[in-house]
């Protein structure tokens, strides 16, 4: 992975959700990254993650990348 994008800031709209919330949203957006295999809610993730995107991407323009590793993301 790109180091630069690890490092890359969390979205300011982010802060709109508390944090229970923000690790719903890591969690869709790691799963639709590195395990798109269909469990349970499989739908609900790919959404979740796909209107983040497209926040990052209006938000913050179409250059910046936010990217979710899995150190980054705690489901417990």
């Amino acid at each position: 992975m790109d180091e630069q994008k690890a490092n890359t800031p969390r979205p300011t709209w982010l802060e709109e959700f508390d944090a229970r919330e923000q690790k719903s949203i890591d969690h869709a957006r790691l799963y639709v990254a590195q395990y798109d295999h269909g469990d349970p809610g499989h739908m609900h993730l790919k959404v979740i993650a796909k209107l983040a995107a497209i926040l990052d991407r209006e938000l913050l323009g179409s250059k910046t990348e936010y990217v979710i590793t899995r150190t980054m993301v705690d489901i417990s």
